[in-house]
């Protein structure tokens, strides 16, 4: 179903704010653009999240989308693991390369 006019004004003006502004506003704003029943579409849907036009059985459900729970406890540790790893890594990037390049860090020929 295509958006209208409205739709794609709403889209546009969501984008620029997720983008420039990084706020959950613009995620909304995209979501309320493309929804034909702003809302109410997925409590209406409840517990099928992807309802399927052929068959009822071939519905994608809250139940029977989830992981086993071991799959989820694997998840949670590597989460708890990994994480603060990343987040290491990222501020030693920055504090690694935070000093500006200038012309006698450039003219140094042992670097090269």
């Amino acid at each position: 179903m295509r958006a209208g006019p409205s739709g794609r004004v709403l889209r546009l003006l969501g984008g620029l704010l997720a983008l420039y502004l990084a706020v959950p506003l613009g995620a909304f704003l995209i979501r309320l653009a493309r929804s034909p029943n702003p809302g109410f579409s997925e409590a209406g849907l409840y517990p099928a999240l992807l309802p399927s036009s052929l068959d009822a059985r071939f519905s994608r459900t809250a139940f029977n989308t989830q992981s086993s729970p071991l799959t989820l406890t694997i998840m949670l540790g590597v989460a708890f693991v990994m994480v603060p790893i990343v987040i290491l890594y990222q501020a030693w990037v920055y504090c690694r390369f935070s000093e500006p390049v200038t012309v006698e860090s450039l003219e140094a020929e042992d670097l090269y």
